[in-house]
């Protein structure tokens, strides 16, 4: 692997992870004005009426960083990228939508 692939995929690795914080964060968000019913993720909805929604959310998104750690270091920045992408389109938008339009 060439340095500049790494960088790369170094890259893609920590958008992933920025976008998982965002993820979290605006679905605490939304939890907090809206009520855990908003939460579309029912193992989330669980989670959250039993510990907590923040406890619920640091829990699922540090599992998501996780996993992400590991496809990184087995080098698949596609598959990364591609579920960056899919967050931000099912995830980050519509709770912008929700929360701020």
């Amino acid at each position: 692997m060439s340095l500049s692939r790494s960088r790369v995929g170094d890259v893609i690795f920590l958008v992933f992870a920025v976008v998982q914080i965002a993820d979290g964060w605006m679905t605490y968000q939304g939890i907090r004005v809206y009520g855990p019913g908003i939460e579309a993720n029912p193992l989330i909805v669980w989670y959250a009426s039993i510990f907590g929604a923040a406890a619920a959310l640091t829990g699922a998104k540090t599992l998501a960083v996780m996993c992400g750690v590991i496809l990184h270091l087995l080098a698949r920045h596609v598959a990364i990228a591609f579920l960056t992408i899919t967050y931000v389109i099912a995830a980050l938008w519509p709770w912008t939508q929700l929360l701020w339009f």
